[in-house]
């Protein structure tokens, strides 16, 4: 558990701020290589290096 110190609620507004910000690059992140891999799918020949996630 992590905790902020903070007067309104376990997260203020900065912390809440960050944590949206890195909830939505993760999200975003996430729906990339959704589609990469979608693209992937169908034309391999073309996008295999799209895969390459270390």
């Amino acid at each position: 558990m992590i905790k902020f110190g903070s007067t309104d609620g376990p997260f203020g507004t900065l912390e809440k701020r960050y944590i949206n910000t890195l909830t939505q690059t993760l999200k975003a992140t996430s729906n990339t290589l959704q589609g990469k891999i979608r693209t992937q799918y169908f034309a391999p020949e073309q996008y295999t290096h799209h895969l390459i996630i270390r």
